[in-house]
């Protein structure tokens, strides 16, 4: 259950952060393609890891450690570049506004892509499951904190 910990914190904190960012640093058209890529990172991500979680080779607790740990490390190593991104741009003056016809446009926008391709809670919750009654409580957990 405290593992969730991180995963409610990254899911519901990073979508309102994400949208700062984009709205801070980025032009009307860039946040148009933000928003594009995202739903194409999030439907990748929810591709893959299905696939991933399902994989019978391994036992599902051993599946959802690796899930928790690349998701863990992966996250810390985002955030982190994005604190960078967000020092850098701060400091420079006149106050910066990227499209994507900017040098250094890509280093801004890859992290959010990346943000969302890695929050996928609902997969992270069914992993380490395997009871229906307790995947809903933990799913029911999830989503009340969204709110």
């Amino acid at each position: 259950m405290y593992l969730l910990i991180p995963i409610l914190i990254g899911f519901n904190w990073n979508g309102t952060y994400q949208s700062i960012y984009l709205t801070k640093y980025f032009s009307v058209r860039s946040r148009a393609l933000g928003a594009l890529t995202s739903g194409i990172a999030a439907t990748a991500a929810d591709l893959f890891w299905g696939w991933f979680l399902d994989i019978k080779r391994f036992s599902r607790p051993v599946v959802a450690r690796i899930a928790w740990f690349s998701f863990v490390l992966v996250l810390l190593a985002l955030f982190s570049w994005q604190v960078a991104n967000e020092e850098l741009y701060s400091t420079i003056k006149p106050k910066i506004t990227l499209d994507w016809d900017n040098e250094g446009f890509g280093r801004a926008f890859a992290v959010n892509v990346l943000f969302r391709y890695f929050l996928f809670p609902p997969f992270y919750v069914h992993a380490p499951s395997p009871h229906p009654t307790r995947f809903l409580f933990l799913r029911i957990l999830t989503k009340s904190t969204a709110s």
